[in-house]
């Protein structure tokens, strides 16, 4: 019989990741490698003591800035379809009104600009890149919206800080009947649809039109050719329309994901070089729910669905897993698309091979499913986002209200299990979206693994997260980890916390003291070179 090992953690990794063996040394042949859980235990989110509360507080500062004041008196014209988004590649929120396009700077609500050339209601709108050699020098962006007759490419510019965007379209073609849904580009440049018929749709353009070829154009990447040659009622038998709702480009290992309104995930290749398209795996809802309760076979299997959203991680941060899915309760459930055994048993420094499925490999529930928790649990979850190991989820709160919920393993950077801290925080209005407000590039050359955020917490600024409501944009900053590196480093240097109005640090020993308020820089941590924990992310 197979034996059953315990997977250590490889240094340089998060907790939950599944790893290797030390030195990334393979496991003996015939081992069997299982599944995880976690969060049933009250050690995975530790309740802060009552001295540090305010010092381990989770979300850092909030800002709220006011939409425009002319978008919310164009709300009173509404006739169709308004919806709303963020765009960080260009740092503004969108709104669409009936067949009209708002923009905006959602750092300070400033900047507003507005699109009317088109006569039918907008259901979507994306940003892409351009490719090289196609259009003048000056097109920066493509703003590219979805109706429910045409798909338009509109150019976009930066004068400054000023936005603006080329009335006459770029390109334009049909939808074919086509409801577009949601928009995605690559950084390469390439445009992806998701439509409520449940295909994967990209848009290609070119700079000349050929004999046979048009200079933009429209491919279904879900259905073969020989399915257009079909009548309609063939084609109906075999497909069954599963509207596609998210879309999400793995850059580092050139995927895509797809995840349609009924929770069925796809996983799409872009190959080597991130100029093709081929169809791998798939994994319905039922397929999801059943694996997660065989992993975790206590919880009810209603907890793992429906879905509310998917999200990346990164290859900088794991280059085992890959996607994250959140059900409605809050539960996270984490995915590979290699082989599990392969995982384990792969050396460090082999090479990375193309991969070919989907494989729940550990499941995360939220907080309040211990048994001693007193905490409340999430429900009805809207939406979700993950970066870095900060996971932020949105749940109603009262009438037109929602509250979100984050967690974060920064502050337990160095836990033998995934330990995180969490926070709720009410908001104004509906979440309609949740983003990262810029790229969070790693600040360390030759790194191949992202350090903890203790690690470069002083070398770079703290994550800055947007969330949209349907009042105004929030601007949320995460910066748990100064705070607990603070308890942590003073009371090492022999200083305790003195509480009262004048809230302190204070020396043991003696009446003097030296007030800190929040932590400066240190030497150990600013120096990589001498820096232990650096080190061990150098390979």
């Amino acid at each position: 019989m197979a034996a059953k090992v315990k997977l250590k953690q490889r240094p340089g990794l998060k907790p939950f990741i599944i790893s290797l063996l030390d030195g990334g040394v393979p496991l003996p042949p015939g081992t069997k490698c299982c599944p995880t859980h976690s969060g049933l235990s009250p050690s995975d989110y530790p309740q802060a003591a009552q001295s540090c509360r305010m010092l381990l507080k989770q979300c850092g500062t909030m800002k709220r800035v006011p939409l425009p004041q002319e978008l919310v008196e164009q709300f009173a014209h509404v006739e169709t379809i308004s919806s709303m988004g963020l765009l960080p590649q260009i740092g503004r929120a969108w709104l669409t009104i009936d067949s009209n396009i708002y923009l905006w700077n959602y750092r300070d609500g400033s900047d507003l600009a507005f699109y009317d050339g088109l006569s039918e209601a907008i259901l979507s709108a994306g940003i892409a890149k351009p490719k090289p050699n196609v259009f003048q020098p000056q097109i920066e962006y493509l703003l590219v919206l979805a109706t429910t007759v045409e798909i338009v490419l509109l150019g976009v510019t930066f004068s400054g800080d000023e936005i603006r965007v080329i009335p006459d379209p770029l390109f334009a073609l049909p939808t074919d009947g086509a409801f577009i849904l949601t928009i995605e580009a690559s950084d390469s440049g390439r445009i992806f649809l998701g439509a409520k018929d449940g295909c994967l749709y990209e848009v290609t353009y070119t700079s000349d039109s050929g004999w046979f070829s048009r200079r933009c154009k429209k491919i279904n990447h879900s259905r073969s050719a020989i399915s257009f040659l079909l009548p309609s009622f063939i084609n109906a038998a075999f497909y069954e329309d599963e509207p596609i709702v998210q879309i999400v480009i793995d850059e580092s290992r050139r995927l895509l994901y797809t995840r349609s309104d009924k929770g069925t995930l796809v996983l799409f290749d872009l190959g080597e070089n991130g100029s093709s398209v081929s169809r791998v795996a798939y994994m319905t809802l039922q397929n999801i729910a059943d694996a997660a309760h065989n992993i975790v076979s206590t919880i009810d299997k209603t907890c793992f669905r429906p879905l509310a959203g998917i999200s990346l991680i990164e290859s900088s941060e794991s280059p085992e897993l890959n996607l994250v899915a959140f059900s409605t309760s809050g539960v996270r459930m984490y995915f590979t698309c290699l082989p599990f055994n392969a995982i384990i048993g792969a050396p460090l420094t082999s090479p990375v091979q193309r991969y070919s499925g989907l494989t729940l490999t550990h499941i995360r529930l939220p907080p309040g499913f211990s048994v001693s928790s007193t905490s409340q649990k999430p429900s009805n979850v809207r939406a979700s986002y993950y970066c870095k190991g900060t996971s932020i989820l949105s749940s109603p709160h009262a009438d037109d209200t929602d509250s979100i919920w984050v967690a974060s393993s920064d502050m337990f950077p160095f836990s033998q299990t995934l330990t995180e801290g969490f926070s709720v925080e009410q908001l104004d209005g509906r979440v309609c979206d949740i983003v990262l407000d810029g790229v969070r590039n790693s600040i360390v050359g030759g790194l191949k693994m992202e350090p903890p955020a203790v690690v470069v917490q002083h070398s770079r600024p703290p994550a800055n997260f947007v969330i949209l409501t349907s009042q105004y944009p929030v601007y949320v900053a995460l910066n748990p980890y100064l705070y607990y590196w603070t308890v942590k480093l003073y009371s090492k240097l022999g200083m305790v916390y003195k509480q009262g109005s004048d809230r302190r640090w204070e020396w043991k020993k003696g009446k003097s003291y030296k007030r800190y308020g929040k932590l400066g820089k240190l030497d150990a941590y600013r120096d990589e070179s001498s820096n232990p924990f650096l080190r061990t992310f150098l390979r």
